[in-house]
């Protein structure tokens, strides 16, 4: 962990220093979840199709994946593969809001 984070460190500083990037203060703060990943994406598509199903949600709108911070994301995924939809999982140990909100910093 202790590496990881001093690799985190060394990207932040090559991005703010050589590429000139706004960092803002992002991903400086680190928290442990006590689980494997912080959040798992749902995503579906017809069968035979790579057109993404969308879902409309309040505040952020038209998205084409579901975001479940709980281990439990079969509850997402069983009524997606019930009405034919291809369903695929992802997990990931960070995630951003996709400029939605601002990140939380020092």
């Amino acid at each position: 962990m202790k590496a990881q984070l001093e690799l985190l460190q060394s990207l932040l500083d090559f991005a703010e220093k050589d590429l000139k990037l706004v960092v803002d203060g992002h991903y400086r703060k680190y928290a442990d979840v006590h689980r494997p990943f912080a959040v798992w994406n749902v995503e579906a598509a017809p069968e035979f199709s790579l057109e993404p199903r969308a879902g409309w949600y309040p505040l952020v709108g038209r998205l084409e994946y579901r975001a479940t911070f709980r281990i439990h994301r079969a509850d997402l995924c069983k009524p997606l593969a019930a009405e034919g939809y291809d369903v695929y999982t992802a997990a990931w140990e960070a995630y951003s809001t996709l400029g939605w909100f601002k990140d939380p910093g020092p």
